[in-house]
Protein backbone atom coordinates (compact mmCIF):
# COMPACT_ATOMS: atom_id res chain seq x y z
CA UNK A 1 0.00 0.00 0.00
CA UNK A 2 3.08 2.43 1.00
CA UNK A 3 4.49 1.60 -2.36
CA UNK A 4 1.64 2.39 -4.15
CA UNK A 5 0.85 5.98 -2.81
CA UNK A 6 4.76 6.75 -3.12
CA UNK A 7 4.48 5.69 -6.73
CA UNK A 8 1.21 7.94 -7.04
CA UNK A 9 2.70 11.11 -5.34
CA UNK A 10 6.10 10.87 -7.60
CA UNK A 11 3.99 10.62 -11.38
CA UNK A 12 1.77 13.56 -9.50
CA UNK A 13 4.89 15.49 -9.51
CA UNK A 14 6.03 15.06 -12.52
CA UNK A 15 2.52 15.80 -14.26
CA UNK A 16 2.86 18.58 -11.75
CA UNK A 17 5.92 20.15 -12.90
CA UNK A 18 5.92 18.97 -16.66
CA UNK A 19 3.02 21.28 -16.97
CA UNK A 20 4.78 24.45 -18.15
CA UNK A 21 3.05 26.28 -21.10
CA UNK A 22 5.51 27.33 -23.81
CA UNK A 23 5.06 30.84 -23.14
CA UNK A 24 5.89 30.14 -19.51
CA UNK A 25 8.95 28.48 -20.12
CA UNK A 26 10.25 30.97 -22.61
CA UNK A 27 9.42 34.01 -19.61
CA UNK A 28 11.52 30.92 -17.66
CA UNK A 29 14.30 31.78 -19.90
CA UNK A 30 14.80 34.74 -20.22
CA UNK A 31 14.21 35.68 -16.20
CA UNK A 32 16.95 32.90 -16.53
CA UNK A 33 19.40 34.86 -18.93
CA UNK A 34 18.60 38.15 -17.48
CA UNK A 35 19.87 37.12 -13.92
CA UNK A 36 23.23 34.87 -15.22
CA UNK A 37 26.62 36.52 -16.80
CA UNK A 38 27.16 35.47 -20.07
CA UNK A 39 29.74 32.96 -19.21
CA UNK A 40 26.58 30.86 -17.62
CA UNK A 41 23.84 31.83 -20.59
CA UNK A 42 24.41 28.39 -22.08
CA UNK A 43 24.05 26.29 -19.12
CA UNK A 44 21.06 28.04 -17.62
CA UNK A 45 19.33 28.44 -21.42
CA UNK A 46 19.62 24.30 -21.32
CA UNK A 47 18.56 23.72 -17.89
CA UNK A 48 15.54 26.29 -17.88
CA UNK A 49 14.77 25.25 -21.11
CA UNK A 50 14.27 21.47 -20.06
CA UNK A 51 11.30 19.29 -21.37
CA UNK A 52 11.06 17.77 -17.91
CA UNK A 53 10.02 20.84 -16.52
CA UNK A 54 7.27 21.25 -19.22
CA UNK A 55 6.88 22.20 -22.97
CA UNK A 56 10.20 23.50 -24.38
CA UNK A 57 10.48 26.06 -26.80
CA UNK A 58 12.37 25.67 -29.95
CA UNK A 59 14.80 28.61 -30.30
CA UNK A 60 18.11 29.59 -30.79
CA UNK A 61 20.48 31.71 -28.54
CA UNK A 62 23.35 33.73 -29.38
CA UNK A 63 25.94 34.80 -26.22
CA UNK A 64 28.18 37.35 -26.35
CA UNK A 65 31.28 37.15 -25.75
CA UNK A 66 32.36 40.36 -24.51
CA UNK A 67 35.33 41.85 -22.11
CA UNK A 68 31.96 42.11 -20.14
CA UNK A 69 30.82 39.49 -18.14
CA UNK A 70 26.89 40.93 -18.10
CA UNK A 71 24.67 43.53 -19.25
CA UNK A 72 24.92 46.81 -17.50
CA UNK A 73 22.03 48.72 -18.96
CA UNK A 74 18.64 48.80 -18.47
CA UNK A 75 15.93 46.44 -18.73
CA UNK A 76 17.98 42.94 -18.76
CA UNK A 77 15.22 41.12 -19.99
CA UNK A 78 14.19 43.01 -22.71
CA UNK A 79 18.45 42.81 -23.23
CA UNK A 80 18.26 38.76 -23.01
CA UNK A 81 14.97 38.55 -25.17
CA UNK A 82 16.75 39.70 -27.93
CA UNK A 83 19.27 37.61 -27.52
CA UNK A 84 16.62 34.74 -27.99
CA UNK A 85 15.58 33.89 -31.49
CA UNK A 86 12.43 31.26 -31.78
CA UNK A 87 12.90 28.21 -33.76
CA UNK A 88 16.41 26.25 -33.67
CA UNK A 89 18.50 27.45 -36.16
CA UNK A 90 22.16 26.12 -36.75
CA UNK A 91 24.89 27.62 -38.67
CA UNK A 92 23.97 25.97 -42.21
CA UNK A 93 20.47 27.43 -41.95
CA UNK A 94 21.39 31.06 -40.68
CA UNK A 95 24.13 31.12 -43.73
CA UNK A 96 21.37 29.71 -46.14
CA UNK A 97 19.27 33.07 -45.77
CA UNK A 98 19.76 35.80 -47.78
CA UNK A 99 22.15 39.37 -47.02
CA UNK A 100 19.84 41.73 -45.36
CA UNK A 101 17.23 38.94 -43.77
CA UNK A 102 15.94 39.18 -40.25
CA UNK A 103 15.23 36.94 -37.71
CA UNK A 104 12.38 38.03 -35.17
CA UNK A 105 13.58 37.67 -31.68
CA UNK A 106 11.42 36.97 -28.92
CA UNK A 107 11.81 40.95 -27.97
CA UNK A 108 8.24 41.50 -29.13
CA UNK A 109 8.58 43.77 -32.54
CA UNK A 110 12.54 43.40 -32.88
CA UNK A 111 14.52 41.73 -35.09
CA UNK A 112 18.12 40.81 -35.85
CA UNK A 113 19.57 42.02 -39.40
CA UNK A 114 21.63 39.41 -41.24
CA UNK A 115 25.23 40.63 -42.97
CA UNK A 116 26.69 37.80 -45.00
CA UNK A 117 29.57 39.08 -46.54
CA UNK A 118 33.13 37.78 -47.37
CA UNK A 119 34.89 38.89 -44.19
CA UNK A 120 32.26 36.50 -42.37
CA UNK A 121 28.87 36.41 -40.82
CA UNK A 122 27.45 39.18 -38.87
CA UNK A 123 24.21 40.12 -36.83
CA UNK A 124 23.59 43.38 -36.33
CA UNK A 125 26.85 44.12 -37.36
CA UNK A 126 28.43 41.48 -35.30
CA UNK A 127 30.19 38.95 -35.52
CA UNK A 128 29.21 35.24 -35.24
CA UNK A 129 31.95 33.65 -34.13
CA UNK A 130 31.35 30.48 -32.79
CA UNK A 131 28.90 28.96 -34.58
CA UNK A 132 26.96 25.62 -33.39
CA UNK A 133 28.35 25.79 -29.63
CA UNK A 134 25.47 23.68 -28.89
CA UNK A 135 22.68 22.04 -31.21
CA UNK A 136 20.28 19.51 -30.40
CA UNK A 137 16.79 18.56 -31.98
CA UNK A 138 14.87 21.99 -30.40
CA UNK A 139 17.64 24.75 -29.45
CA UNK A 140 20.94 26.12 -31.30
CA UNK A 141 23.95 27.94 -29.45
CA UNK A 142 26.55 30.44 -31.22
CA UNK A 143 28.73 32.77 -30.08
CA UNK A 144 28.85 36.70 -31.11
CA UNK A 145 31.89 38.90 -30.66
CA UNK A 146 29.56 41.45 -28.61
CA UNK A 147 26.31 41.70 -27.06
CA UNK A 148 24.08 42.84 -29.88
CA UNK A 149 22.16 45.89 -29.60
CA UNK A 150 18.31 45.64 -29.13
CA UNK A 151 17.66 49.63 -28.71
CA UNK A 152 18.51 50.58 -32.22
Amino acid sequence: MGRSNFLLFAVFLIVGVASRTMDETAQEVIEALAHSIFDDWSPSFISTNNPLLGQVLPSTLFIPMSTTSSYEGGDKRKFAAYHLVPGKIDFTDILSKKDGSRLPTLLAGSFILISNSSSGLYLDGVQVIEPDVYVDSVMAIHRVVSPLDFAR
